[in-house]
């Protein structure tokens, strides 16, 4: 968008790079560099020499959601800008979490070339799938932030509470029930800070029990894989059988990955229709 008065360009790296390159220059007031993780993609090496070619007058403001050393990135901003130059701005929670989910195949084939656009269901991804029950009790994760919607938190609840019941030396999953955490209140509306907290406390009891009882963790991650049952993850008696049904899981989401890798958003979301 450009006028007599004000020029407004929006583009990927490696676009503004060659256009701004060839037409207008790099005489901006202000930039904005949203996903600044990109920084080690592809397009990478385009972003950073659009930050080093902007002029020291034009300030800027850098975005993600998902970088983990923010303060490792802002020493590399400084090492352009000088020292103390770069303002850091931290915040540990979303607006809103997003509910993800994955296109797989309706059979559960977990073969890469399974027809999944064709025959496909839409499951919910639980992020703690991603897990490890090993992960989870190491001083890694302490460190990680792991976002749950409330769907994720009930899910996970239903997970813990189907797969302790009844066993020995396993946490306890009573004072974690939706009913008694929020109070018995139906009428109470349940704010974003409130079901955060809920998932903070089904977070630690999870590393709690990763920690105390390997085997029932190895139990309570299988069962929240796409299409999994926890009652029937619960009955299985060896440690085999349940590495078994995690791998089932990594080869399901690998398979769903690799089958829809290049099929584009409308074809997708036609076969939702």
């Amino acid at each position: 968008f450009c006028t007599s008065i004000i020029d407004v360009v929006v583009g990927t790296p490696q676009a503004l790079e060659s256009a701004l390159t060839k037409q207008i220059g790099f005489e901006f007031d202000y930039a904005i560099f949203d996903e600044v993780h990109s920084l080690n993609n592809f397009d990478g090496s385009a972003l950073q020499r659009l930050i080093r070619a902007m002029p020291s007058t034009c300030r800027y403001l850098a975005l993600s959601a998902t970088i983990g050393n923010s303060t490792d990135l802002q020493r590399w901003f400084e090492t352009i800008v000088g020292k103390g130059g770069i303002e850091l701005v931290q915040h540990k929670a979303r607006f809103i979490n997003l509910q993800r989910h994955v296109w797989t195949s309706a059979k559960n084939d977990t073969h890469e070339n399974a027809n999944v656009e064709e025959d496909g269901v839409l499951h919910q991804l639980h992020p703690c799938v991603s897990l490890t029950t090993d992960y989870l009790a190491s001083r890694e994760y302490q460190k990680s932030d792991l976002a749950m919607t409330p769907v994720d938190s009930y899910n996970l609840y239903k997970a813990l509470d189907t797969i302790c019941d009844g066993e020995e030396s396993a946490i306890k999953t009573g004072k974690l029930k939706p009913k008694k955490f929020f109070d018995d209140d139906p009428t109470k509306r349940i704010t974003l800070d409130q079901a955060n907290d809920y998932a903070d406390k089904l977070k630690d009891a999870l590393v709690e029990l990763a920690k105390t009882n390997k085997v029932l963790c190895d139990k309570v991650l299988a069962s929240l894989g796409p299409g999994a049952k926890a009652k029937s993850i619960k009955q299985l008696t060896s440690q085999a059988e349940v590495d078994t049904e995690a791998e089932k899981v990594n080869a399901i989401i690998t398979a769903s990955a690799a089958s829809t890798s290049s099929a584009s958003l409308a074809e997708l979301f036609f076969h939702l229709k």
